[in-house]
């Protein structure tokens, strides 16, 4: 489908009210009306459609309370894509993070995983 035919048909579901729109960053990003969502449910499912942020995220759903250090290392990417990114999410609400030392331990907020469960409970994908 040609990117003029997407962008008609996404505009005529939001006229119709079927999905609601909202801008991440550069982004528009794309939700079924009707569910409920807070700005902060739309950050955090953003963030689950973005590959960095999703791989990190995914890493702290298994592995609660770990390091930006063990995150890198089980990923495979620079310390310093980590801490950018954690950065970016902790300013977001997204995640905790607590210095221990010359580490710092990350943890997803209550609230973030409630959204994330929730979400994942309707059937919709989020990766």
């Amino acid at each position: 489908m040609n990117r003029g035919t997407l962008r008609y048909h996404l505009s005529i579901l939001s006229l119709t009210g079927k999905i609601t729109s909202f801008q991440d960053g550069v982004f528009s990003r794309y939700v079924l009306s009707g569910m409920g969502m807070s700005s902060y449910d739309q950050i955090v499912i953003s963030r689950f459609q973005n590959g960095p942020d999703l791989k990190i995220l995914s890493y702290l759903l298994d592995h609660p309370d770990t390091s930006q250090r063990d995150i890198a290392e089980a990923l495979g990417v620079a310390s310093s894509v980590v801490s950018s990114r954690i950065t970016k999410l902790y300013d977001e609400g997204v995640v905790a993070k607590e210095r221990l030392g010359r580490s710092t331990r990350v943890a997803l907020t209550d609230t973030a995983v409630d959204v994330i469960r929730r979400i994942q409970g309707t059937g919709i994908r989020l990766d």
